[in-house]
C-alpha cells in the first residue's frame, strides 16, 4: 500500500490556525470582564445598606412592633416587652466612628448586656428590640445600638463590611459600659445572625468580655455567600476583590470561629432553630465542632422547626429563662 504523504493544509484549516490566537484571548477577555462585572454587581447588591432600618424607624423601646421579617412574630406580645424609660446615648467605635444607641437602665448592681443586631437591620428593628425587652424583663441593664452605616450612627460608606469592621462597634459599646462604671465581669453580649459573627469576633479580640449569647449565628462567611444568594462559590473571590476595590474592606479578615480557641474559662451559649433557612444550623454545628476540638463548653438549644432568629417569638418564656440564667451573676464559669 503506498505511503500517504501529507499535503499542505487546506484553506479552512489555515484559517482556523490563524484565528485561534485571536479568538482565544478575546473569549478569555470577555469571560474575565463578565466575571468582574458580575462580582461588582453582586457585591453592590449585598453590601449596600437597604431600607429595612428606615422602614422600622417608628419603633422605639417604649413602643415597637413588627414591620418587616414578621413570619414567626405575628402572635408575639410586643407590648409586654416594651421598655418605658430609655436614654439616647452616643459613643465612639474603637476606630473613632460615632455610634448611636439606646441605654435602658434597671438596677445599677445588675449586669449590663449589649445587643448586637444583624445584617441590614438596626436598633429600630423588632429583633434587637424584643431581645433587649427580654433582658430588661429579666432585670438586666441593656445597651442596643446602630452599627456603622446603619440607623442613626455615622455613615462610613453606606455598606456592610460583613462584620470585618463592625466588631469594632461592638467593642465601642463594651468600652461605653465600662465608662459607665460596669466591671468587666458584669458586661455580656448578645448577638444574632451576622451580629453573632460580630459578637464572636469581638469576643476573640477582647479577653475582658466574659460571656456571649448567640442567636442563629453566622460562623462561616464563605459558605453563607452561596447559601444566602444561591450563586456558585467560585464567584466569592470576585466579590472579595470587589469589596477591596470599592470599599477597602477585607470581608474575611477575621474568622469568627477563632473566638473559640481562646474561650477557655469564659462562657458561651447558642440558640439556633432547626428550621432556619437564612443562616443554616450547620453554622452552629461547625461552631460546636470547633468547641469540642478545643474542649470549650457551650450551652446549646436547637428548637425544632424554628426559623431565623425566631426562638424568642415561638418560645418566649423558655428563651427568657435560658438567657436570664446564662447572664446571671450566679451562673458558673465554664471550665
Amino acid at each position: 500500500m503506498p505511503d500517504v504523504v501529507d499535503g499542505p493544509p487546506r484553506a479552512a484549516d489555515r484559517l482556523t490556525m490563524i484565528r485561534l490566537p485571536i479568538i482565544l484571548p478575546a473569549v478569555l477577555t470577555v469571560a474575565v470582564a463578565a466575571y468582574v462585572g458580575l462580582s461588582l454587581v453582586v457585591y453592590d447588591g449585598l453590601s449596600r445598606i437597604g431600607s429595612a432600618c428606615a422602614d422600622n424607624q417608628a419603633n422605639r423601646p417604649d413602643h415597637f412592633g413588627c414591620v418587616t421579617d414578621c413570619d414567626e412574630w405575628q402572635a408575639f406580645d410586643f407590648e409586654a416587652y416594651s421598655m418605658p424609660t430609655y436614654e439616647e446615648v452616643h459613643f465612639p467605635s474603637r476606630d473613632g466612628l460615632q455610634l448611636s444607641g439606646w441605654y435602658i437602665a434597671t438596677d445599677p448592681d445588675a449586669a449590663a448586656i449589649i445587643v448586637v443586631h444583624g445584617y441590614q437591620v438596626c436598633k429600630f428593628h423588632h429583633h434587637p428590640l424584643a431581645q433587649a425587652g427580654a433582658l430588661y424583663r429579666a432585670g438586666f441593664n441593656v445597651l442596643l445600638f446602630d452599627q456603622r452605616d446603619c440607623g442613626d450612627s455615622q455613615t462610613e460608606d453606606g455598606r456592610s463590611a460583613y462584620g470585618s469592621e463592625e466588631y469594632l462597634d461592638a467593642l465601642g459599646a463594651f468600652d461605653f459600659l465600662r465608662s459607665r462604671g460596669f466591671a468587666d465581669e458584669s458586661i455580656g453580649m448578645h448577638g444574632s445572625s451576622l451580629g453573632g459573627a460580630i459578637t464572636l469576633t469581638a469576643f476573640a479580640q477582647e479577653p475582658r468580655l466574659k460571656a456571649i449569647f448567640l442567636d442563629s449565628p453566622l460562623t462561616d462567611g464563605r459558605a453563607q455567600f452561596s447559601q444566602y444568594t444561591g450563586l456558585p462559590d467560585a464567584l466569592f473571590p470576585g466579590v472579595e476583590w470587589a469589596a477591596r476595590i470599592v470599599s477597602g474592606d477585607t470581608l474575611l479578615r477575621h474568622d469568627p470561629l477563632d473566638a473559640i480557641k481562646g474561650a477557655q474559662g469564659r462562657r458561651l451559649a447558642v440558640v439556633h432553630g432547626t428550621g432556619d433557612q437564612v443562616v443554616r444550623p450547620s453554622h452552629t454545628d461547625q461552631l460546636l465542632q470547633v468547641a469540642a476540638q478545643h474542649d470549650v463548653k457551650i450551652e446549646v438549644w436547637k428548637p425544632t422547626g424554628v426559623g431565623h432568629v425566631g426562638a424568642l417569638a415561638v418560645y418566649p418564656q423558655e428563651y427568657e429563662r435560658r438567657m436570664a440564667e446564662f447572664f446571671s451573676p450566679q451562673a458558673p464559669t465554664a471550665p
